[in-house]
């Protein structure tokens, strides 16, 4: 909330956060700390969606922070986790029991309930962060499936997702 309300270039420091993450992990790989298998082509073609709606989802994520409290965040975010079970559901299969469908029910109905008396309301902070969440969710379930279907270690994984960012946020 502090980086939008007072430095002038955040994606600045998006793009410092992506590269530091593949760095280390390149370096860390070299050192024999972390495995990665080679990269390839395909995957980087296959993760290309994922990682340019993530910078949208960051980007709509800052444009939000200026206009909400950090409460509100969160309970977006609960809303989105809500959204990936239902998609995980739909998509993968996966069953919930009893008491996991209660906790999503009373997360959703305590974000109806927050967001109806939230004091910091604003239409156009509610407008981005709507938007982030939709493109969290999709992102979480993208995500899930490219992981199955990629053949490459977690830290390969993290450098196709983070590698390609540095390059698709805007001047």
């Amino acid at each position: 909330k502090y980086v939008m309300h007072e430095f002038k270039y955040p994606e600045v420091m998006l793009v410092w956060q992506n590269g530091a993450t593949v760095a280390f992990q390149i370096t860390g790989t070299v050192a024999g700390m972390f495995a990665m298998k080679p990269w390839r082509l395909d995957h980087f073609v296959k993760w290309a969606p994922y990682t340019l709606l993530w910078v949208v989802m960051l980007v709509t994520s800052l444009k939000a922070l200026p206009y909400i409290a950090v409460a509100t965040t969160i309970v977006f975010r609960n809303l989105a986790t809500c959204v990936v079970a239902i998609g995980d559901y739909y998509l993968f299969g996966k069953r919930f029991s009893g008491q996991a469908k209660l906790a999503l029910a009373t997360m959703v109905l305590g974000s109806f309930i927050y967001s109806n008396g939230d004091p910091n309301y604003n239409p156009v902070g509610y407008m981005w962060i709507g938007i982030n969440t939709v493109l969290w969710a999709n992102n979480s379930l993208f995500e899930k499936w490219a992981t199955i279907t990629t053949d490459q270690t977690s830290v390969g994984v993290s450098c196709y997702q983070n590698l390609p960012r540095d390059k698709q946020l805007p001047e």
